[in-house]
């Protein structure tokens, strides 16, 4: 259904601003929220969880960049590049003696809406939204002063994982 409400809003002649949320759970099953921010806006947002009672949950404005995501039928399944700012203090305000390789097996979920759709509707409905992506943050591909770029890849594109 929330499908179809999108494709029906991407067809319009007024496309609405789309959104990208990040959902990282971490091995121990703790989950941090965040987003790369709005045209330059640093606030939180919120947005409906997709089960359940659609409980809203608070995305945190963090600067972050995700490219070389592909949808391919054959191949080899690509492995994205996640950047975050080198902004340690984040990450620790959330979780104590928090340190980049802890991240290294956590799974990654992209949600992917129209700005119009964050808070709107009723508390009871779906939120709408694109189909999630999921990926596990494999390695850690390079570390600056200003930047640590994670590898992901697909969960059933990693050695030694059983479905």
């Amino acid at each position: 259904m929330s499908n179809e409400i999108i494709a029906t809003d991407l067809k319009g002649q007024e496309v609405d601003n789309l959104i990208s949320l990040f959902i990282l759970e971490l091995p121990n099953g703790t989950k941090l929220y965040f987003h790369p921010g709005l045209d330059g806006n640093l606030a939180e947002i919120t947005f409906r969880d997709n089960y359940g009672s659609y409980t809203e949950r608070t995305y945190v404005a963090l600067p972050i960049d995700i490219t070389d995501i592909e949808v391919a039928g054959d191949g080899a399944a690509n492995r994205p590049i996640l950047s975050v700012a080198n902004v340690l203090t984040t990450f620790r305000d959330l979780l104590p003696d928090f340190e980049y390789d802890k991240i290294l097996g956590a799974r990654l979920t992209r949600r992917t809406t129209l700005e119009k759709y964050l808070t709107s509707g009723s508390a009871s409905a779906a939120p709408t939204e694109f189909p999630k992506v999921s990926y596990i943050v494999d390695r850690i591909k390079s570390e600056t002063s200003s930047f640590v770029t994670f590898e992901l890849a697909s969960p059933f594109d990693l050695e030694g994982i059983n479905i």
